[in-house]
C-alpha cells in the first residue's frame, strides 16, 4: 500500500511538471507569434479553408503537394474560431503542445524508464522547429502528433493484441495519417515493420499487414484522383524543384537538428555523436534486459526516426532524382530521435547511477536544444515581414504608383495584409508598363531576379530601394523598388 501510494504521488507529481512544460511550451509558441507574418503557404490554406466544398476539393486536389484532410479540419476550425491569422493557426498550435505532453507519455511508458518523458518533453517544448511548425497553418504539427500517435499504437497493439477496438482504432490512424501527409505511407511502413521484426504472435503481424493494407485500400481512390494532375504536371518537379538534391551533409544536418544545431566549429560532428552516442546507448541496455524483438516500442522509434529521412534522401538523389528531402517532411522523425537521445541518457544513468552523467547529459541535451532557439528568438522573426513590406506598398500605392510582384504569392500576401488588390503580377511583355512601377521580388530567387533585370533591358532604373527580411534568415529578404523608365 505504501508503494502504491509512493507511485501515486510520483506520477502525480510528473503529471504536473509535464503540464508545466507544456504552458511553457505554449507560451513560447504564442508569446512572438503577432510578429510572425503569414506566409504564401499559409494563405493557401486559409483561402482553401473559405472556399465552397467543391471548389476546395478541386483546389487541393490541383494543389498535388498534401492530401486533403488538414484543409477540411482546418474549414471547421475557421467556421468555429473565425478566420484570422490566430484562427488558422490555432490548429497547429493546439496539435503542437499536445504534442509535448504526448512525448512526455511515451517516455514514461519506455521500458525503464524514469526521466525520459519529461526531458524528452522538455526538449520538444524548446525546438525552435517544431515551434516554428506548431506556429504555421499547414499539417506539419498535424502530421507530427499523429506520428507520435502511432508509436503508442504500436506498444498498445503489442501488449494486447485480442482488442479489436485497438486494431480499428490503427487502421483509422493509418488512415488519417496518409491522408494528412503523403510521407505517413512512409510512417505506416515503418510501424508495420517493426511489429513484424518484433516476437508478436502470427496472428499479430497478420493484423499489422491488414491493417496498414486497409489504410493503402481506404487511399488509392485518392490516388487515382491525382493521377491525372500529376500527369498535366509532369511529375512533382514543379512544386519541388526548389528543394534541390541533398548532399550527405545535409542529411546529417537534419538528423542533428532534432536536438538543434550550435552555430560553433565542428558542432555537427560533436553533436552527431553525442546522438549517436545516445540512441545506442538505449538499445544495448535494452537489448541485454529483454531484446529489442520484446521491446517494439524502443525499436518503433529507432525506424520510425531514420526510416523516413534515408528514403526521402535516396529518392531525392540519383537515379530517382525525387526532390523530396526536407526537414519539414520528416519532422516526425526528429522528434522522435530527440526522444530516443533523452531515453538513451535515462537509461545510461540508470546502469551506472551516476548523477555527474545524469546532470551532465541534461544540461548538454538542453544547451544544444536551447541555444540554437534563444539565439533565433533573438535574431527576430522567422518568417519574411509582409505586414511591413505591406506599409511601404501602400505608401507608393497612395502615391498612384503601380505596384507589380515578381511571384504571384508575394504579391497576395502583401494584398492579405493591405485587403485590397493594390499588387499585380508581373506582366509577360515589360515594355508596356507605366513609366514609373513599383517592383517586389526576393534577390535569392533567380527567376525573380530575370524579371528584375528584364526591366532593367528595357530601360527602367532603380531610383529608391528598400529591403525588407526575416530576423533569422537576413539573405532570403524582398526588396521593394521604385523603378523609373529612362
Amino acid at each position: 500500500m505504501v508503494l502504491s501510494q509512493g507511485k501515486t504521488i510520483e506520477a502525480r507529481k510528473i503529471l504536473l511538471f509535464l503540464g508545466l512544460i507544456m504552458v511553457f511550451g505554449a507560451l513560447l509558441r504564442t508569446l512572438a507569434l503577432h510578429r510572425e507574418s503569414v506566409d504564401q503557404d499559409e494563405l493557401f490554406s486559409r483561402s482553401v479553408a473559405l472556399m465552397p466544398a467543391h471548389e476546395e476539393f478541386e483546389a487541393i486536389r490541383y494543389d498535388l503537394v498534401h492530401p486533403p484532410l488538414y484543409y477540411y479540419l482546418l474549414k471547421g476550425d475557421t467556421l468555429v474560431l473565425g478566420t484570422s491569422v490566430l484562427a488558422v493557426r490555432t490548429l497547429s498550435l493546439v496539435f503542437g503542445v499536445l504534442s509535448i505532453g504526448l512525448v512526455g507519455y511515451i517516455g514514461y511508458q519506455l521500458p525503464g524508464a524514469r526521466y525520459t518523458g519529461l526531458l524528452a518533453a522538455g526538449l520538444l517544448a524548446v525546438n525552435r522547429y517544431h515551434i516554428y511548425f506548431s506556429q504555421q497553418a499547414r499539417s506539419y504539427a498535424l502530421y507530427t502528433f499523429l506520428v507520435l500517435l502511432l508509436v503508442l499504437w504500436i506498444q498498445r497493439i503489442y501488449e494486447n493484441p485480442a482488442s479489436k477496438a485497438l486494431w480499428v482504432g490503427g487502421a483509422a490512424l493509418m488512415t488519417v495519417l496518409v491522408y494528412t501527409h503523403y510521407i505517413g505511407a512512409i510512417y505506416v511502413i515503418g510501424a508495420v515493420l517493426t511489429l513484424l521484426l518484433s516476437r508478436a504472435s502470427r496472428s499479430t503481424k497478420v493484423g499489422a499487414l491488414v491493417a496498414g493494407g486497409c489504410a493503402a485500400l481506404c487511399f488509392v481512390p485518392w490516388m487515382v484522383l491525382e493521377r491525372s494532375i500529376y500527369v498535366e504536371k509532369h511529375g512533382l518537379g514543379e512544386n519541388l524543384s526548389w528543394i534541390g538534391h541533398p548532399t550527405l551533409y545535409g542529411l546529417r544536418v537534419v538528423l542533428i537538428d532534432s536536438l538543434g544545431l550550435l552555430n560553433v566549429p565542428m558542432a555537427s560532428t560533436l553533436e552527431l555523436l553525442v546522438i549517436a552516442g545516445l540512441v545506442a546507448a538505449g538499445l544495448i541496455v535494452v537489448s541485454r534486459e529483454s531484446g529489442l524483438r520484446e521491446n517494439p516500442v524502443v525499436t518503433g522509434l529507432l525506424v520510425l526516426a531514420l526510416l523516413p529521412p534515408l528514403t526521402l534522401f535516396v529518392l531525392s538523389v540519383r537515379p530517382f532524382n525525387l526532390t523530396l528531402f526536407i526537414l519539414r517532411q520528416v519532422l516526425p522523425s526528429l522528434v522522435l530521435l530527440s526522444l530516443l537521445c533523452a531515453y538513451g541518457l535515462d537509461r545510461a544513468y540508470g546502469m551506472t547511477r551516476s548523477r555527474v552523467l545524469l546532470y551532465g547529459g541534461v544540461t548538454v541535451l538542453l544547451c544544444m536544444t536551447v541555444v540554437p532557439t534563444a539565439e533565433a528568438f533573438r535574431a527576430g522573426t522567422a518568417r519574411l515581414p509582409y505586414y511591413a513590406v505591406e506599409k511601404k506598398v501602400m505608401v507608393y500605392s497612395h502615391e498612384g504608383d503601380a505596384v507589380y510582384a515578381g511571384n504571384y504569392e508575394e504579391g497576395e500576401t502583401v494584398n492579405f495584409y493591405a485587403n485590397c488588390t493594390c499588387v499585380k503580377n508581373l506582366p509577360a511583355n515589360v515594355s508596356h508598363l507605366p513609366h514609373q512601377i513599383i517592383f517586389l521580388y526576393r534577390p535569392m530567387s533567380g527567376q525573380e531576379s530575370a524579371e528584375h533585370r528584364a526591366l532593367v533591358a528595357v530601360g527602367y532604373a532603380d531610383r529608391a530601394k528598400d529591403y525588407f527580411a526575416p530576423g533569422q534568415y537576413p539573405d532570403r529578404g524582398v526588396d521593394v523598388d521604385e523603378m523609373i523608365r529612362r
